[in-house]
């Protein structure tokens, strides 16, 4: 169960820039009209009646309900990513909500008021969630592979050398690479990221439109330390850890200020001084 747990609360950190949004739903969308029109998948036409009102549709209808609620559904997730982390069991949690939405607007449609709207309800349900499952997993799992190929490229010859950190954008443009001995920390100002670090000995900052979650995902290997809602430090630049009540502060090198160490973070911090 520790394990399951673990899976399911681990991060999920692809749906974080708009391309890749557009990807996931193009996909899956292009995979159900597959499913129903190519394949006519679990006998769908034969089980669902289509009312003469909306006959000059058929089951395209399916696919334009599905893209909208699809469309509608990812920009929440879009806006969501920027605030608070996205964890796998979000990632289920927010299938179920698109397909029992999904499923009562088809039940609406296509439903027939002859029955009860529970019956067709149940019976809409399941062919949504059939139809969907596959290609809404296929199309993450693409995702995924794209994205991971993206972060760790082809080896040539015009590598960017191994204590380089590569800051990218959210549209995944490498904006700065910076020595990681020389980061000194991150903060974050609304959609924006505030990098500093040191050159030749002086302190200088970059602007990046990212976010601090985004920056914890890719970078926690490398001594990178998510400490507070608003800051990362470099570990390789901590002077000194302070108790202060029942919380930390931190003193970094060429930095005059403490950077705070919030609640949840605690445990991270008590790591480094034990």
């Amino acid at each position: 169960m520790d394990r399951i747990k673990k899976i399911l609360y681990k991060g999920f950190p692809y749906l974080n820039i708009w391309q890749h949004q557009a990807m996931h739903i193009g996909i899956t969308i292009l995979l159900c009209t597959f499913f129903i029109f190519g394949l006519d998948a679990f006998n769908i036409r034969a089980w669902i009646d289509i009312p003469e009102w909306i006959s000059f549709l058929g089951l395209h209808g399916f696919i334009l309900i599905g893209l909208s609620v699809m469309l509608i559904s990812q920009t929440i997730i879009y806006f969501l990513i920027k605030k608070y982390e996205f964890r796998i069991i979000h990632l289920f949690s927010w299938l179920i909500l698109e397909i029992l939405c999904i499923a009562t607007i088809l039940t609406f449609v296509y439903g027939e008021y002859s029955s009860s709207f529970t019956y067709e309800w149940l019976i809409i349900l399941k062919f949504t969630a059939l139809v969907m499952v596959i290609p809404y997993m296929t199309s993450l799992l693409l995702l995924i592979s794209v994205v991971s190929k993206e972060k760790h490229p082809i080896k040539t010859s015009f590598q960017t050398p191994a204590d380089l950190l590569n800051f990218t954008d959210e549209k995944n443009q490498t904006r700065i690479s910076i020595k990681n001995a020389n980061i000194l920390y991150i903060e974050s100002t609304s959609n924006y990221i505030m990098i500093y670090y040191t050159d030749e000995d002086k302190v200088k900052r970059e602007l990046v439109r990212n976010t601090l979650k985004y920056i914890e995902n890719q970078f926690s290997s490398y001594g990178l330390l998510r400490c507070h809602r608003s800051f990362i430090i470099n570990i390789q630049n901590i002077e000194a850890i302070k108790k202060v009540s029942r919380s930390y502060q931190i003193k970094l090198k060429y930095v005059e200020s403490m950077i705070p160490v919030s609640k949840s973070f605690i445990p991270q911090v008590k790591a480094l001084i034990k």
